[in-house]
């Protein structure tokens, strides 16, 4: 398993390496480009101060005695001095060497060279006196350069080996003290149990972790809803099942003693509608379930909602016309929306089924399409009872049951349309009309 620590350390070490090899490069080519001039000026130096010397009066005195006789000066380096000389006259012989010059041959030129010799590299400077009879040639090996730039390499890594050591251990020590932050929340963490589903705490979090954890707290909200919501479904379908499986269990047994056909035949139907509205029960709670569980439209595409209330009127004209109802729908217009189609679809059939359900035979259900804005507007209304005031805004709550009802019915219907509104961004409204009995519902959507 990587580690942040480890990690940090290493990519610190590696920049603090490349950033001494940077300098380093940098020092070499500043100390080779410093020390080289501090020689030439070196050579220049002494070469004027020997032409400055009498030298030829010297050379003069030598050849009148006719013999080896070493020129004597403080000017003039020594055997163990690292500058070597030669004087040379125009016509290229060489009058006076020190006693270690290397055997450079005559070159007329003025100035510094670089001369090889003996697989050695020497570096010269070469000055003509006024008469341009003699030449004093000022020598030294460059490998005196060499060793000056690697005394200070060698000096800058030492002191990198010396210090690297301990600015690791300081580096080391000050990642693991900015990391105890994450070692207290990871432990934080750790100590949560499925039934302690809270925001963790950001007091003191470094500004670094705070999106980690705020998508952290963000998450445990989700998971802290979503079993709130499962609780929630368990809670209802043990609460809204216990009764009509307990009848169901009474008509099974009702007809498995009964010797009489017709009481068991009765038994027999009763079991069928029961099952059936249990079922219905289930597919409602099932679907309220999965709602709620969606945060975002899983089918988003372009609806057209008058095909929607014509398909869904079409589908219960059958049941309308067996209770002599009416069914209408008055506009003609398409008008699209954005959503999830199966959904719409749904909360369609429940707002006609409720309509049908509760309005008494002959009564008429009307459905009409409208645009407004940047709004579509689903209008259906029914001549049914209509709604108590007092409990227009609570029939959206799961299992609310009008007190006096007659009619079957789960009361998951109406919160089942209000979630599929809501994951359409939209809104719902109930009102009873003022003409007369009934009841309008108004659901606004946006449009496409």
């Amino acid at each position: 398993m990587p580690s942040i620590k480890k990690q940090l350390l290493k990519n610190t070490l590696i920049a603090m390496l490349s950033l001494w090899l940077v300098t380093a490069l940098i020092t070499i080519y500043a100390a080779r480009h410093e020390a080289l001039e501090l020689l030439d000026s070196k050579l220049q130096e002494t070469a004027y101060t020997l032409l400055a010397f009498n030298i030829e009066g010297s050379i003069k005195h030598r050849d009148k005695k006719g013999e080896e006789e070493e020129i004597e000066s403080e000017h003039f380096p020594a055997k163990n001095d690292e500058l070597q000389v030669q004087v040379w006259r125009n016509d290229g012989a060489l009058i006076i060497a020190s006693p270690n010059a290397p055997s450079v041959p005559f070159n007329p030129e003025s100035g510094f060279a670089v001369n090889r010799q003996d697989k050695q590299s020497w570096r010269s400077f070469a000055v003509w006196d006024e008469d341009h009879s003699l030449q004093v040639r000022v020598l030294e090996d460059k490998e005196k350069l060499h060793k000056v730039v690697a005394e200070i390499v060698t000096t800058q890594l030492l002191a990198f080996l010396l210090f690297a050591p301990v600015l690791a251990i300081m580096i080391s020590w000050s990642i693991g003290r900015g990391l105890q932050l994450l070692t207290r929340l990871a432990s934080e963490i750790g100590t949560r149990h499925a039934q302690h589903l809270e925001p963790v705490p950001d007091e003191n979090i470094p500004a670094e972790v705070q999106p980690m954890l705020k998508a952290l707290n963000a998450l445990l909200e989700r998971l802290n809803e979503s079993i709130r919501k499962e609780r929630r479904f368990t809670a209802d379908a043990a609460h809204e099942l216990r009764t009509p499986l307990a009848a169901l269990r009474v008509q099974a047994e009702l007809a498995s003693q009964s010797q009489d056909p017709e009481t068991r035949a009765h038994a027999l139907q009763q079991l069928v509608e029961g099952s059936g509205r249990t079922s219905r029960v289930l597919d409602q709670l099932l679907a309220l379930a999965r709602i709620e569980h969606d945060q975002t439209l899983i089918g988003d595409t372009p609806i057209d909602l008058q095909q929607l209330a014509r398909n869904t009127l079409a589908n219960e004209a059958g049941r309308a016309l067996s209770h002599q109802q009416e069914l209408a729908l008055l506009t003609d217009n398409p008008i699209i929306v954005n959503g999830d189609a199966t959904l719409l679809q749904l909360m369609l059939r429940n707002l006609v089924d409720n309509a049908l359900r509760y309005m008494p035979e002959g009564g008429v259900c009307s459905i009409s399409c409208l645009s407004d804005t940047d709004k579509a507007l689903l209008i259906i209304e029914d001549t049914g009872p209509g709604i108590p005031e007092e409990s227009l805004d609570r029939v959206f709550d799961r299992f609310y049951r009008i007190t006096g009802t007659r009619q079957e019915g789960t009361g998951l219907g109406l919160s089942l349309v209000a979630e599929i509104v809501r994951l359409h961004h939209g809104t719902i409204q109930l009102s009873n009309r003022l003409e007369g009995t009934g009841l309008t519902v108004t659901v606004s959507l946006p449009l496409h």
